[in-house]
């Protein structure tokens, strides 16, 4: 079972990783870091969000048409 957290938890956590990141590396690198980060975590939510999206629409479909 897959956790779905909230965009702000996982906003925060990003935050906190660049920032650790930071720290240790080239200003630019961590960057880099963020921007790919912020693409997975998308990406991540849209694949949680959209199968119950299409569900959705699936029932919607059936809905309409009569059977």
């Amino acid at each position: 079972m897959q956790l779905r957290l909230k965009p702000a938890v996982l906003l925060r956590l990003a935050v906190l990783l660049t920032r650790t990141v930071q720290l240790r590396l080239v200003p630019a690198v961590p960057l880099r870091l963020a921007v790919l980060l912020t693409r997975v975590v998308r990406l991540r939510l849209v694949t949680a969000v959209a199968p119950s999206a299409a569900k959705a629409a699936r029932l919607k479909m059936r809905a309409r048409s009569p059977s």
